[in-house]
């Protein structure tokens, strides 16, 4: 009765573990994003070509080879704000600052459930200008737990804990063959960290490739984005991104419009003065639009000497 009472309670807490990460993995867990930039929200995620915040750090390295003054940024995002039952929330820090030897990229980002569960990746990128070309590569360390009671911390699946580790590499390339056009190459993840708690559970390879093309004071972005989850077919593992960005001329505001393939509608602007800049972006998915006022992400940057 006893080793039949033991198996039944592993067979609930699987279940239940299976419905989370289900749920968890339709909602965008911090380490299933493939984006993490306010203004490359916006753009649908087309941002690999382009990269030219402290935001580039997660998305393309090299983007921070961009950056001529030094940056600080702030950013909070509620997704799928409104969802009953579900409290969600995400956010990234960076500062960036260029020296004589190239540029540093130092940043951190967070996705976290309320009272359920963490993620976190802190991360330390370098990247440097070379002629027209552009190349970065970064460290991180990926972090992420789980807050439970204290009686299913005992279940023997949890044996091993409920926090886990791990360290990555990033690298990204940037470069510029004409004056009104730039393209873009980045891997994240590129070793595969291991992030499971009771098996190997390795973070995706996230490679991207696409390109910006300015025409007058617009710019239209494009990217290709795979990561293979090991869940579907090729095809399920590649999303393609789009977006187009408006400055206004003679203004100090920007105007963003996206989609992508992962059926995903996007906008935003920007708005920037005296080295201060504000950004949001609002994402509407066509896959869960019931019961919530979709995700909306706010990020803060100012810009100094």
């Amino acid at each position: 009765m006893r080793l039949l009472r033991y198996a039944r309670n592993d067979i609930l807490w699987l279940l239940l573990l299976t419905t989370l990460v289900s749920r968890l993995t339709l909602l965008y867990g911090a380490f299933q994003q493939t984006s993490l930039s306010v203004p490359a929200k916006g753009l649908g995620g087309a941002y690999v070509g382009l990269a030219d915040d402290a935001s580039a750090m997660f998305i393309n390295p090299a983007g921070v080879a961009n950056i001529t003054h030094k940056e600080a940024a702030f950013s909070y995002g509620k997704p799928f704000y409104g969802l009953p039952g579900i409290d969600l929330s995400q956010g990234y820090i960076s500062l960036t600052f260029p020296t004589l030897y190239g540029s540093i990229g130092l940043g951190g980002t967070n996705f976290a459930v309320a009272d359920l569960m963490t993620e976190s990746t802190w991360s330390l990128v370098y990247a440097k200008k070379v002629h027209k070309v552009q190349f970065g590569i970064g460290a991180s360390y990926l972090s992420h737990s789980f807050n439970l009671d204290s009686a299913s911390q005992q279940d023997v699946v949890l044996a091993k804990g409920t926090s886990k580790d791990a360290y990555g590499i990033d690298f990204g390339l940037l470069a510029q063959p004409l004056s009104f056009l730039s393209l873009g190459f980045s891997v994240r993840h590129a070793n595969e960290p291991n992030v499971g708690f009771f098996t190997k559970d390795p973070v995706p390879r996230e490679v991207r490739w696409g390109g910006a093309v300015k025409y007058r004071s617009f710019d239209f972005l494009a990217d290709a984005n795979y990561r293979d989850n090991g869940i579907g077919s090729r095809s399920d593992h590649l999303s393609y991104h789009f977006g187009i960005a408006e400055n206004i001329p003679n203004a100090p505001i920007t105007l963003r419009l996206g989609a992508n393939t992962k059926r995903e509608l996007t906008t935003g602007f920007g708005f920037g003065a005296q080295g201060i800049r504000i950004d949001y972006a609002f994402v509407f998915s066509r896959d869960l639009y019931q019961d919530n006022m979709g995700s909306h992400l706010l990020s803060l940057s100012y810009r100094w000497q």
